[in-house]
C-alpha cells in the first residue's frame, strides 16, 4: 500500500471512497504492521538489549512519518486502530502474546481461537489507570514503566488535537493507548500546545474532575512538565496557580480541589 496520503485530497469523490472504515483500518495495518511484526506483546521493562536501543530508530520497524500521517487522518480513531491490530493479529499474530501486568489475558473469541483479547488487555490497563486511588506520582511513574509496550515507532507524532484539546473521554483513552504503546512528545510539538491542553483540563476541573485528573496523569507520563518540554517559568507559574486554588478557604474538600492538589504535587516534583 502506498504511504502517500495525498491521493484522497485529489478529489472529493476519491477522498470519499478512501475514507471508509475498512480502508482506514487497512491503512493502519500497513502503517503499524512492521512495528507489530517485531515488537507486539513485548513489555518495555522486560526487554534486555544494548543501551539506548530505543533510539536506534532503524531497528524499531515501521515508518514514523507514515504512522504520524495515519494518526492525523480526520476519521482515524482508537476503535479503528484496535480493529487494525485485530486484523494484523489474525494474519500474523501466531506466536505473539500480549502480557497484561501480572497475567496474560486469553479468550476464545470469534476467529482468534485462544489468542489474547486486545480489547480486554487494553480494558484492564485502562481500568487500572482510571482508579482514583492511583494518584501517587512515584507509584504512577513506576507502574507506567512496567506496563508500556512498543505498538508504534518512538518517533511517531501524537496528533496535536489530543494534546491541545484532550477533555473528552474518547480522546483521553486514545492518548492513553498511544502512551501505553510507546508514544513520546515530538521535538516539533512546543510547550504552547500542551499548555493549552493543561489549561483546558484545569478549566474543566470543576465540571469534570475525573477527566482533568486523567489528563494530568497522561501529561506527566509524557514528560510534559519536565523542564525539557515546559520552560521553568511556566512550571513556576502553574505551580503558583495550583497553590492559590488549594489555599482557598473551603470548608469541604471538593473534587476540583483534589485535581488542583494533585497538579501542585506533580509540578512541585518536576524534574529534568
Amino acid at each position: 500500500m502506498s504511504e502517500n496520503l495525498n491521493l484522497p485530497r485529489s478529489s472529493l469523490r476519491i477522498g470519499c471512497l478512501l475514507s471508509g472504515r475498512s480502508f482506514l483500518s487497512e491503512l493502519a495495518v500497513a502503517a503499524f504492521g512492521p512495528t507489530w511484526d517485531l515488537w507486539f506483546g513485548c513489555v518495555r521493562s522486560q526487554i534486555r538489549s544494548y543501551r539506548d536501543y530505543e533510539a536506534d530508530y532503524h531497528r524499531v520497524g515501521g515508518n514514523p512519518e507514515f504512522q504520524s500521517a495515519v494518526l492525523a487522518c480526520p476519521r482515524m480513531s482508537l476503535a479503528l486502530l484496535l480493529d487494525a491490530q485485530k486484523k494484523w493479529y489474525r494474519r500474523h499474530g501466531e506466536g505473539h502474546q500480549l502480557e497484561l501486568r501480572d497475567r496474560l489475558i486469553r479468550h476464545g473469541r470469534g476467529g482468534f481461537g485462544h489468542a489474547c483479547d486486545l480489547e480486554a488487555c487494553l480494558g484492564s490497563d485502562w481500568e487500572w489507570f482510571e482508579r482514583p486511588q492511583v494518584i501517587r506520582i512515584f507509584d504512577c511513574d513506576r507502574d507506567w514503566r512496567r506496563q508500556r509496550y512498543i505498538d508504534l515507532h518512538p518517533a511517531t507524532r501524537i496528533p496535536d488535537h489530543l494534546l491541545a484539546d484532550p477533555m473528552d473521554r474518547d480522546k483521553i483513552k486514545w492518548l492513553f493507548w498511544l502512551i501505553r504503546g510507546g508514544a513520546t512528545l515530538s521535538r516539533h510539538q512546543t510547550w504552547e500546545i500542551t499548555e493549552c491542553g493543561y489549561q483546558k483540563a484545569m478549566d474543566g476541573a470543576g465540571s469534570s474532575p475525573e477527566l482533568a485528573l486523567l489528563v494530568i496523569r497522561l501529561f506527566f507520563a509524557l514528560g510534559v512538565f519536565s523542564h525539557r518540554h515546559w520552560p521553568k517559568f511556566l512550571v513556576s507559574k502553574k505551580l503558583s496557580e495550583a497553590y492559590d486554588e488549594c489555599d482557598d478557604d473551603n470548608s469541604t474538600v471538593t473534587a476540583d480541589y483534589i485535581v488542583w492538589k494533585y497538579a501542585a504535587l506533580i509540578l512541585k516534583n518536576t524534574r529534568d
